[in-house]
């Protein structure tokens, strides 16, 4: 005899493979980390710190093109003024 379906309990273990965790931690330190990066380098500084270059490489492998990316950094940055956005090229 098949077992009955909770389809409430179901769909919610559907929905919820779709959440998505976006850490903006980088954000904090970014000042700090771009500092630490620079320090006693040669030639043109980093502009953008390691952090936020690994969270953009989680949104390219996760979900978006390079463009849309751009256009989610600028939208995203009319909230987070500290947000500097990357050109995707």
């Amino acid at each position: 005899m098949q077992k009955k379906r909770n389809w409430k309990e179901y769909n919610e273990k559907l929905v919820r493979r779709g959440e998505l965790y976006i850490s903006l931690d980088f954000l904090e330190n970014w000042d700090e980390e771009l500092n630490r990066m620079n320090e006693g380098k040669v030639g043109r500084p980093f502009r953008f710190p390691q952090t936020f270059m690994h969270f953009l490489a989680f949104l390219h492998v996760a979900f978006l093109p390079l463009r849309q990316m751009e256009g989610f950094l600028r939208k995203l940055s009319e909230y987070i003024p500290k947000l500097k956005v990357a050109d995707y090229s």
